[in-house]
This record gives C-alpha cells, sequence and structure tokens, in this order.
C-alpha cells in the first residue's frame, strides 16, 4: 500500500464479518484474473482492512473522527469532508464497507452487500469495461442499479473521539437524502425521510439533540 501506482484500481474494504470479507475477496480476485481486465489493460489491486494487523483498526477511526472533527469546525469546507462522512456511516453497517480508488483518488464508497453482489454479478456488466471510460466508471454503475434493489437502511455515524462540548448539525452523507442526521449524544443518524425511532424528524434545519449520563 505504500507504493499506489496512478492508474491502478484498489479496493480497500473492512467489516467484522469474516464471510462477508472472504467472499469479496474471492470475487475480486476473479475479477482480477478476467481477460476482459486484461484486455482493458486495467490493474485491480485489493487490500483487506486489518487483516495483516488488527491492532491497526481502532487506530484508524480514531484518527478518520478526530480529522473530521477538525473539519467541522473549520470556517471554509474541506471538499473531502462529504467521503469522511460516508465512510464513518459505512462504518456501522454490516456485514462490512468497501473503498474503490483509483490511484488515490476514491472513486466510490459503498456498503457491503451491494458492493460484493456487484463484483459476484461481473459476467453481467464486464463488456462494459470496454464501453465505459473505464473500470471504475462501469463498476459505479451497476453499483448503482444494484443498491436500489436492497432495503434503504439508516445511516448512523457513532463518532466515539469526538469533542463533547460541539454538537454540530451534519446532514445525511446519501447522496439521495441530504437531510439533517439526528445527535443522539456524539451519534448521528439520518432515516432518509422515513421516521426515527416512531417519531418524524424534520427534513432540514433543525437537529434532534440528545444528552446521555452514565448512571
Amino acid at each position: 500500500m505504500n507504493q499506489i501506482k496512478a492508474d491502478s484500481f484498489i479496493f480497500i474494504y473492512g467489516g467484522s464479518d469474516r464471510k462477508w470479507m472472504q467472499e469479496f475477496t474471492q470475487a475480486v480476485e476473479k475479477i482480477k484474473r478476467h481477460d476482459i481486465i486484461k484486455r482493458a489493460d486495467a490493474v485491480i489491486e485489493h487490500y483487506a482492512f486489518g487483516r495483516e494487523d488488527p491492532r491497526i483498526v481502532p487506530r484508524f477511526w480514531i484518527g478518520i473522527e478526530s480529522l473530521f472533527a477538525n473539519m467541522i469546525q473549520k470556517t471554509h469546507k474541506d471538499p473531502t469532508i462529504d467521503e469522511i462522512k460516508s465512510l464513518l456511516c459505512l462504518k456501522q453497517q454490516q456485514p462490512g464497507w468497501v473503498l474503490l480508488s483509483k490511484g488515490s483518488n476514491v472513486k466510490l464508497l459503498g456498503s457491503g452487500e451491494p458492493m460484493l453482489s456487484t463484483a459476484g454479478d461481473f459476467e453481467i456488466w464486464k463488456e462494459k469495461v470496454l464501453e465505459k471510460s473505464g473500470f471504475d466508471v462501469a463498476f459505479k454503475e451497476f453499483y448503482d442499479q444494484k443498491r436500489r434493489s436492497y432495503p434503504q437502511e439508516c445511516s448512523h455515524m457513532q463518532l466515539a473521539n469526538y469533542p463533547a462540548d460541539i454538537l454540530h448539525p451534519i446532514n445525511c452523507p446519501d447522496a439521495g437524502c441530504g437531510r439533517s442526521m439526528e445527535i443522539a449524544s456524539v451519534s448521528y443518524k439520518c432515516c432518509h425521510g422515513h421516521t426515527h425511532n416512531q417519531a418524524e424528524v424534520p427534513e432540514s434545519g433543525n437537529v434532534m439533540i440528545e444528552k446521555k449520563y452514565a448512571s
């Protein structure tokens, strides 16, 4: 991972479900060896986050949370803050999450099941790799179609290392939503227009804040 080629497509993925991790690894390996990929002159790499050293996982998320906390306090919006929000929401999803980049440029952040389904169905959309502007474009197009067939889940953002005295309104990172997320202590949540715990939540503007105390 220290030497990232600018034209390489890289899958970085993680999660607590070992079966899903194994199946995604196998699906990407199959794509990597496919004749279409060779004809497209594409280079695909993959990295199972934390496989070699599980201790880096909590350190990574602490770093991401600290970075996010610093970003939202700035006067000018950092262009990468939406990607950080999406990644923090995906951290909470089961069975896992996937990041697809081209070199160091993030092309797609997605949830485990539709990502696995997209990779597993490569035979269906393989010709698009040659027709489209690249592997990443073809992958994202099929993923977006596949994702619509899955139930839309609430987005959660748990910030364990968030400064307790800073409660900042955050909009949902889901591209089809964008509503304000609930704040429960330092947990953000958005159900994309559906109800939160059977109670209506304003679509924008107001933020619900809940203070929790340890007994």
